[in-house]
């Protein structure tokens, strides 16, 4: 088996509403579980972990037309803030890989790279090398770098594949419910609109996987039989296909739009989540993936969720207290937002803090009840 990576630690300032409150950053594990009142900064997180991509896609431009360039991803402007700065660390088994940068705004209202560094750390703790990168414009120092050093290509790999899975488009319009070319297959695109002809190449070359995927949508969906996975005949050629299904003691052949949002939904994450181990990406991120899903279907997700760590790091944003109460209390993390600081940060509760309270309270109430924080801060 491979050697895995994960995303041990972040660190932020000057990024969207966090300030400087986040400067020490915050650890992170297998299953990290963020929470927070609606403003909190737990979105803006997931933001930043999606820029990360882009700088190590070398599309750090597209992110910005995105999300409003530097008036936008600057905490509360340029006038206010000068530059973004970012930290992220990697972990291996044998190394310890740590990525630094930081971002000023330019005359054009883009942001351009001020200063970037990697270092490195064996198994002993030792320096094996910090370096300064040369960066250019919007385009990161890493992407050179990583054709002279392993540990640097390790560390660039894993930020290219770092995608935020949202299947929250369930419009009849929806990818996930119109057509997909047949042999866009490869991986599940993070919105689900390749999820006809991933699943049946899963059918084709990992049938024990797929039986597993339609077993669990059954236990969600019990009318569910299996999917009708064949190409159609559309636009003058016979290379798409469509996500059809049939029912369990009927003939007919249904289509996705006779699906509700709440089960397609639910394919989508039981697709992504119980995949061949040796395609699963190294990291998984997931905003809110609880939305529109029944408590049995949230239940489920949470096991999922519990076996992809088992091979992939999950992150993952939510609303739900019933989510939250499917986990241990050490793999929470809490995101608010201070008023009179004007910045978002994150912490994790303390277990011996809560132990008490634990022992009459499931940690959704909890939450709820503002023991563990993450309700709007007064």
């Amino acid at each position: 088996m491979k050697s895995r990576h994960i995303i041990s630690g972040i660190k932020l300032t000057g990024f969207k509403s966090y300030g400087d409150l986040c400067r020490d950053g915050i650890g992170l594990g297998d299953i990290n579980v963020i929470i927070g009142a609606n403003g909190s900064g737990k979105s803006n997180l997931i933001s930043f972990l999606e820029m990360l991509a882009y700088i190590a896609n070398d599309d750090l431009g597209t992110y910005l037309g995105k999300n409003g360039f530097a008036e936008s991803v600057l905490h509360f402007g340029s006038k206010v803030t000068q530059k973004a700065t970012g930290e992220i660390t990697l972990v291996n088994e044998n190394q310890c890989s740590r990525y630094q940068f930081s971002l000023a705004a330019g005359v054009d209202g883009r942001l351009y790279f001020e200063r970037e560094n990697v270092s490195c750390k064996n198994e002993d703790d030792e320096i094996q090398y910090e370096s300064d990168l040369e960066s250019f414009a919007e385009r990161s120092g890493l992407i050179a770098r990583s054709n002279e050093d392993k540990s640097v290509n390790d560390l660039l790999s894993l930020l290219k594949i770092l995608r935020v899975f949202h299947f929250n488009d369930t419009s009849i319009n929806s990818v996930m419910r119109t057509p997909t070319y047949l042999h866009d297959n490869a991986v599940l695109r993070s919105d689900a609109g390749n999820i006809s002809a991933f699943l049946l190449r899963m059918r084709q070359e990992n049938r024990g996987y797929y039986d597993r995927i339609k077993n669990i949508i059954h236990e969600v969906f019990t009318r569910f039989d299996d999917f009708s996975l064949n190409p159609i005949h559309y636009d003058g050629s016979d290379d798409r296909i469509l996500l059809n299904w049939t029912e369990r003691g009927i003939d007919n052949v249904f289509g996705p739009h006779m699906l509700s949002d709440g089960t397609i939904r639910f394919i989508a994450l039981a697709t992504l989540l119980l995949q061949p181990e040796e395609g699963m990406p190294e990291v998984i991120i997931l905003d809110e993936p609880e939305m529109g899903l029944h408590p049995y279907a949230i239940n489920m997700l949470s096991e999922l969720i519990r076996k992809a760590a088992g091979h992939s790091q999950i992150i993952l944003s939510t609303q739900s207290a019933a989510l939250v109460d499917c986990f241990d209390v050490e793999e929470v993390i809490i995101s608010e937002y201070d008023p009179r600081e004007k910045s978002s940060f994150l912490h994790r509760p303390d277990p011996e803090e809560l132990k008490e309270w634990l022992n009459e309270y499931s940690l959704g109430e909890l939450w709820e009840k503002n023991i563990l924080g993450g309700v709007p801060f007064r």
